[in-house]
């Protein structure tokens, strides 16, 4: 229940960014007799619920392993690929070697980034660095909590690399969590922070293992959409350090005041989107793209982040409003000038 409210800021700024990248670069909307109707679509590939349903089954019926649980789903489509005609085509021995042939050339960068990650794990393993680590990021911050958090922050990020979500959480809950939990931090809140940031190797370069995959899915460029990843992630790199500060983004405290920060979170996450995109209602100058991030910030600090956190926040809903008013108006004036 805790990674509610992160979950909910993290895929608000994901669909806001991307309403505001298509507005930018005026990508329309598919014309509604494309959409293929629902009934159709399960008229025509009903059976393609088969796998997915045998992969839920496998996962929590049968507690296969998931990459076990997946090959078995593959293998399902295969099959019913080769069975059930779609749309008037069979798969046939040609489609399978195609098949095969893509999959093996994909997954070769793949290969190479998990070989790099695992030399750098083993070095950290026999060095006896990991074992060390707690007393190291202590003695390195000096006593400061925003330090110890910056520094547990690029150690989590490269001691998650290119390892799955249960395999993060156990390194980084043994080597990195003490550390943290002996500064004062929250067993919940210290636990929280090392699994975000543990698992943001998934979108950081130079691993960015989620990312490379999508690049090779779509034939893009990886490096490029790694850093765009991380761009379109951004919410990941900020929102561990305010639940730290605040139990209200963790759902700690009064009804009332988790329902005030995560409004004013939304409500900021809309204005930084809106300052990295450079896009709100209209393309956005650079003073236009400074004031929208400020403003953003303002209003997604929580109230216990700082002791003037509720002045801060007003602050950001009266340049908000003013901002609103602004446009308003400039909306008025460029209808009038076309009339």
């Amino acid at each position: 229940m805790a990674a509610v409210i992160p979950a909910l800021l993290f895929y608000v700024a994901l669909f806001i960014q991307v309403d505001l990248e298509a507005a930018r670069s005026k990508i329309l909307p598919m014309p509604k007799e494309e959409i293929p109707r629902l009934g159709q679509v399960l008229r025509e590939g009903w059976y393609f619920l088969l796998p997915l349903a045998a992969l839920v089954y496998a996962l929590f019926g049968l507690n296969y392993e998931p990459e076990m649980a997946g090959l078995v789903a593959t293998a399902i489509v295969l099959v019913l690929g080769v069975v059930f005609p779609f749309q008037g085509k069979r798969i046939g021995f040609r489609d399978l070697y195609a098949m095969l042939r893509d999959a093996g050339t994909s997954v070769l960068d793949l290969f190479m980034l998990g070989a790099a990650a695992g030399i750098m794990i083993g070095a950290l393993n026999y060095s006896g660095v990991g074992f060390t680590l707690t007393l190291v990021l202590i003695l390195l911050a000096g006593g400061s909590l925003v330090a110890l958090l910056v520094l547990s922050a690029i150690a989590n990020i490269i001691l998650g690399l290119g390892l799955p979500t249960v395999g993060v959480y156990i390194v980084l809950a043994t080597l990195v969590a003490p550390a943290l939990v002996k500064m004062g931090i929250a067993p919940m809140a210290a636990h929280m922070f090392i699994m975000y940031y543990g698992c943001l190797s998934m979108i950081s370069p130079p691993v960015a293992i989620a990312a490379f995959v999508a690049a090779n899915l779509a034939g893009a460029d990886p490096n490029r959409t790694g850093w765009v990843a991380m761009a379109f992630g951004w919410t990941l790199f900020v929102i561990p350090f305010l639940f730290v500060f605040s139990g209200t983004l963790l759902l700690k405290g009064d009804p009332l005041s988790i329902a005030v920060d995560l409004s004013l979170a939304v409500a900021g996450v809309w204005f930084i989107s809106a300052a990295m995109m450079g896009y709100a209602a209209r393309p956005l100058r650079f003073a236009a793209r400074i004031c929208h991030g400020v403003t953003g910030l303002c209003l997604f600090m929580p109230a216990n982040a700082l002791g003037a956190g509720r002045w801060i926040n007003a602050a950001g809903v009266g340049l908000a409003v003013a901002m609103f008013v602004r446009e308003k108006a400039v909306h008025r004036r460029a209808v009038a000038a076309e009339g």
